[in-house]
């Protein structure tokens, strides 16, 4: 007899023998397996009703939750819209002042600079115009 043949021998004689430790270990965890199942059985049925109280309480909760964020939504929305009216009463009665600050801020800058930085006051000088524009209750046109 030749390797080979030696080979497949011990091979199959180990092939037997992990067959027959498998059936053996399957024989013995098939009653612990049920053991476990039927002591688990009533803490799962515990669970469940655990579960299911969680679930009735969590209910009038959920709604009592969204039933107050549509009420702080609506209320945002109110404080939101007299925020923005007092805003722009301020842009309407003092929005000249603003502009007029800001115009003599850069007028200042730029007689101390010489003139190098009015590409910046300039800058500066249109957007707060437009901040105070966008402001007012009547706007200007775009144009």
């Amino acid at each position: 007899m030749g390797l080979l043949d030696t080979l497949k021998g011990l091979f199959g004689q180990a092939k037997d023998q992990a067959a027959g430790v498998a059936s053996t270990a399957a024989a013995a965890a098939a009653p612990l397996a049920e053991k476990a199942t039927a002591a688990a059985a009533p803490i799962a049925e515990k669970a469940s009703g655990v579960a299911e109280q969680a679930k009735a309480a969590a209910g009038p909760a959920a709604e009592q939750a969204k039933a107050a964020a549509g009420t702080a939504a609506v209320k945002a929305g109110e404080l939101a819209g007299q925020a923005k009216e007092a805003v722009t009463g301020l842009a309407d009665q003092h929005g000249d002042k603003v502009t007029g600050a800001v115009s003599s801020a850069t007028a200042f800058v730029s007689d101390k600079t010489g003139g190098k930085l009015d590409s910046v006051t300039g800058a500066v000088e249109g957007v707060a115009e437009k901040a105070v524009d966008a402001l007012k209750s009547d706007p200007p046109a775009a144009t």
